[in-house]
């Protein structure tokens, strides 16, 4: 990932600064990447804040990332919210 692309959570996660939480965030929440690091992504969150790149995928390949990851882990509750987040989004429409 890289500064200016959309990415979407893959699980609930923290928002950080330092060492404080900013905002605790719900699995399928999409934002724009403003700044990177090796382990972390800053989003465009208010205030900005940092979260572990391993817990975001972008979010053009969000939908297929998350059914093959259903059909591996069908017990993953956090794929199948961030799935239902996109379909909101997408106004309920399903494309994979």
């Amino acid at each position: 990932q890289k500064v200016g692309d959309e990415v979407v959570l893959l699980k609930a996660s923290e928002l950080r600064s330092g060492e404080r939480t900013i905002a605790k965030l719900a699995p399928g929440e999409q934002f724009k990447v403003t700044a990177v690091h090796p382990e972390w992504l800053e989003l465009n969150y208010k205030p900005p804040g940092w979260v572990a790149r391993n817990r975001v995928v972008l979010a053009s390949q969000a939908l297929s990332h998350l059914t093959r990851l259903i059909a591996d882990q069908p017990q993953n509750r956090d794929a199948y919210l961030a799935r239902a987040a996109i379909y909101r989004r997408q106004g309920g429409k399903r494309c994979c």
